[in-house]
């Protein structure tokens, strides 16, 4: 059985972001390029960051500050 390991958003990603000036999610779609609801599923937990969503948040931080691997 393999033991498959996913990336998730940091608890604190919201607050890495807001540092940067993106206090909302609607600013941190427009800052990363995404659709405001992409945004908020994948800070909610429902969704899984896209390779989209990684690449634009790098924006904000480094992977390490933004992200984990579980």
């Amino acid at each position: 059985m393999t033991n498959r390991r996913s990336i998730r958003v940091r608890e604190d990603f919201a607050a890495t972001a807001a540092e940067q000036g993106h206090t909302t999610k609607t600013a941190i779609a427009q800052a990363i390029g995404l659709d405001p609801s992409n945004v908020g599923r994948v800070l909610r937990g429902n969704a899984k960051p896209s390779n989209e969503f990684i690449a634009g948040a790098l924006a904000l931080g480094s992977f390490e500050d933004l992200f984990e691997v579980r």
